[in-house]
């Protein structure tokens, strides 16, 4: 009863453990769900499909006249770009689990002085 009083009186917060879910929620999920709406938002607008196409087949055979060291450099550019917004997605989520768990060691403070 008395953890039911401290959630509804604020006193215990569920915001770590629900944040905990959203970190892995956004690095698995967020990249898959971004990929299936750019491809949804390319058939949705049927007039701009001509246009994609042309720029996929220009990538295409822009890329395959590079080097294999160029298509590699190419490559590790967009891996280090992609673990490098996770790297940023994951610290983002340590500072605001910082926060909270600096909020409980000043409680625990407060409660040991008074």
């Amino acid at each position: 009863m008395q953890a039911m009083l401290d959630f509804l009186s604020f006193k215990t917060f569920i915001t770590p453990n629900i944040l905990i879910g959203m970190y892995y929620f956004g690095v698995v999920l967020v990249p898959v769900f971004s990929w299936l709406v750019a491809r949804w938002l390319v058939g949705k607008f049927k007039r701009l499909q001509p246009l994609q196409q042309l720029a996929q087949q220009t990538l295409t055979n822009r890329f395959k006249q590079l080097s294999v060291k160029d298509q590699f450099l190419i490559l590790g550019l967009g891996l280090s770009i992609f673990l490098m917004m996770q790297l940023t997605w994951r610290m983002m989520f340590e500072a605001i689990l910082a926060y909270f768990q600096m909020r409980d060691y000043l409680q625990l403070l407060s409660q040991s002085i008074s």
